[in-house]
């Protein structure tokens, strides 16, 4: 095989990986049915070595990847935007999870 159809296959190679990690990184940025603005409780539950959710008035529960240290008490009121994460496989099952975005106390 001459040098020229070797480089040729090497460049169809990385043209290809590099649409490909285009498309995936497109992907991950929030879309617009992903973004939604919550009001609700905070809530601790003890099991799979404790985690904090949110009760939402919504009548969801939603379970935050993270929840900053300020916001995990009891009871709290907070109001949340948040982006769902549908392809995140969490165990337990409890609340829809999601990646807090912006959080601070209700009013």
């Amino acid at each position: 095989m001459s040098k020229a159809k070797i480089l040729f296959i090497f460049f169809l190679i990385f043209l290809s990986c590099a649409l490909s990690f285009n498309v995936h990184a497109q992907d991950n940025s929030p879309q617009a049915e992903d973004v939604k603005q919550i009001t609700g409780t905070i809530k601790h539950f003890s099991y799979e070595g404790g985690f904090y959710g949110i009760s939402g008035d919504d009548g969801n529960t939603y379970k935050p990847l993270r929840l900053s240290a300020g916001f995990q008490v009891e009871g709290r009121r907070v109001e949340a935007r948040v982006r769902i994460i549908n392809k995140k496989l969490l165990t337990g099952g409890w609340g829809i999870p999601v990646e807090i975005l912006h959080i601070r106390n209700a009013e």
